[in-house]
């Protein structure tokens, strides 16, 4: 059995990494406006997820510092690349990886036409895309982002603007947070939107 410490508030979408195994981002802490300590890391299982091993990568961190929801993907050569979220308003968060998950750099993106939103990453090696989805809240806007992985890796500010594909008014918390998974060749992306209590769970596949 199992006991994380620190204990994880949420561990996110798992995803394979060549050499270490399975691999997710996890966070913990706080959301309140205050001083107590707060923690993100990986978890990974090398035996197709019978047991896992916790790493604390980042700790004593400020609500401002702090990323969370992180989406990761696999580039191959050791990298890995995640877009976290912020919970201040602001820019979020670029998580990068040349050794496969032992160390990370954190940098700031320019991705900021979000509110409290959920990233969530896909890549394609044939053609070194990465995809990222988000639905900014309040706005209730379904964005997506597509670049070159070698053009964003080390330049976390050259993120292309954002593409509107569905603008639907969702309110505040009642809506938000898109995930997305590959469909053979195309892509899907769940999210939920509408007022409580008539929100609904929507999803659309696009090429």
């Amino acid at each position: 059995e199992w006991t994380p410490d620190p204990k994880p508030m949420q561990i996110t979408d798992v995803f394979a990494v060549p050499g270490v195994g399975l691999m997710a981002f996890w966070f913990g802490g706080s959301y309140a406006d205050d001083d107590r300590p707060r923690w993100w890391g990986t978890v990974t299982s090398a035996d197709n997820g019978k047991t896992w091993t916790q790493r604390v990568c980042g700790k004593g961190m400020r609500k401002a510092d702090w990323p969370t929801e992180p989406s990761g993907v696999f580039l191959g050569n050791g990298r890995i690349l995640a877009i976290a979220r912020t919970e201040v308003k602001g820019r979020q968060f670029q998580l990068t990886s040349r050794d496969s998950g032992r160390t990370w750099k954190v940098e700031r993106t320019n991705i900021d036409d979000v509110s409290a939103s959920t990233p969530s990453l896909l890549y394609d090696p044939k053609t070194d895309l990465v995809t990222q989805y988000s639905y900014q809240r309040g706005a209730g806007v379904l964005r997506r982002r597509t670049a070159r992985a070698a053009d964003v890796f080390d330049a976390p500010t050259a993120w292309p603007t954002s593409e509107k594909l569905v603008s639907d008014g969702g309110n505040g918390c009642d809506a938000g947070n898109a995930n997305a998974v590959k469909c053979g060749d195309r892509q899907c992306v769940v999210y939920y939107t509408g007022k409580r209590p008539h929100c609904a769970v929507m999803s659309l596949t696009l090429p």
